[in-house]
């Protein structure tokens, strides 16, 4: 196996951050390499002159350790092992036995292209909500802490003492301020935990999505994922069973290798497609897998499967945050008129006190 050098160890790390310049940088060497491969150059006369393009000190480095590789007979899968992308590498030792290292290399292009954009459809999708969210909170944080004691104070010495009303205000306004940081930190500590039981206890997670209604979105989301993997591979040139093979390894999430290592039992069985993905039975699917039984274009239909689920996950999760934007909207336009009426009905009583010539005291 090539071994990474101290210096490369160091700038790569294993931080997300540090996972996205990887991944920056393959996607450099990829755009690079894929036009010099589909024009018929050799792989080894490609990589020299790869590595001499002007690119950054990552990608450079990644094409030298690929260059130094093929010279020495290695597989290019085997090159920053430890630090590749899980599915690069899929893609990398699938293309070593099909020979489509260009077709390889574009398809998982195409994953990540469309996973950055879905990321930014979402961001898109709940900046404005969050950001609601966040005003709101310190706005009310504001009132509470600083706009009405003040107020308060102030009228407690003009001999304007405040009402029932005004007290029942405040306390809700008190209420408020702590429901609404309350909300926001148990959706951070959700958005934290749940990553990690994901990963660290998939069993307990497997349960949760199967009984819990609302995890729909994620039962999409994994027929999306398994569509856009299982087409890409195909699509690269790699035979569906190899493809089954490599989605059942320990690199994949165990709803992946559950699925996967069915499917390829059935079809080691003499089974056809729709049958082998019984498990994971959807009425769209199961149409896709027949229509590829009796044409033979598995990965086109899977393909235009996976844009269909992407456009239904963005529908739907357009849906759960289209209903928080109007009652933020109208959470801060309550807040400002009770904060009005707490902080200038005192202040009328005052003036219609003067101007009737009574004492404020």
């Amino acid at each position: 196996m090539n071994r990474v050098s101290h210096d490369v160890r160091r700038r790569i790390g294993f931080s997300g951050l540090q996972q996205w310049r990887i991944e920056a940088a393959l996607l450099e060497v990829s755009g690079w390499l894929v036009p010099l491969l589909k024009a018929g150059i050799p792989l080894s006369d490609a990589l020299a002159y790869v590595a001499t393009s002007p690119m950054g000190r990552l990608a450079k480095a990644y094409a030298q350790a690929l260059q130094t590789a093929v010279q020495e007979g290695q597989w290019l899968a085997e090159v920053w092992s430890e630090q590749l992308p899980v599915l690069y590498r899929v893609f990398l030792m699938e293309s070593q036995y099909s020979g489509a290292l260009d077709a390889s290399l574009l398809a998982w292009e195409r994953v990540v292209q469309q996973r950055r954009e879905w990321w930014q459809t979402m961001l898109k999708i709940c900046a404005y909500p969050i950001f609601l969210c966040l005003l709101t909170a310190c706005l009310l944080t504001y009132l509470v802490r600083s706009a009405i004691p003040t107020f308060q104070a102030l009228y407690v010495q003009l001999g304007a003492s405040p009402g029932r009303a005004a007290q029942a205000l405040v306390a809700c306004a008190q209420f408020a301020v702590y429901t609404v940081w309350l909300a926001m930190l148990c959706g951070a500590t959700a958005a934290v935990l749940l990553p990690m039981v994901r990963h660290y206890y998939p069993h307990v997670w497997e349960r949760v999505v199967r009984r819990v209604r609302w995890f729909r979105v994620v039962r999409d989301m994994r027929i999306h994922l398994l569509c856009l993997w299982l087409g890409s591979l195909v699509q690269a040139g790699v035979p569906v069973v190899d493809a089954l093979r490599a989605l059942s390894s320990e690199q994949f999430p165990l709803w992946v290798r559950r699925t996967a290592s069915q499917a390829l039992e059935r079809c080691l069985s003499g089974k056809g497609l729709t049958e082998a993905f019984a498990e994971a039975s959807h009425p769209l699917f199961e149409a896709a897998l027949r229509t590829a039984e009796q044409t033979g274009e598995l990965a086109e239909a899977l393909l235009r499967v996976q844009e269909i689920y992407q456009v239904r996950l963005k529908n739907n999760v357009g849906k759960i945050f289209r209903w928080l934007e109007p009652a933020l909207l109208i959470a801060v336009g309550t807040m400002v008129a009770g904060a009005m009426a707490l902080l200038f009905i005192p202040m009328y009583d005052v003036i219609g006190q003067i101007s009737g010539g009574g004492s404020l005291r």
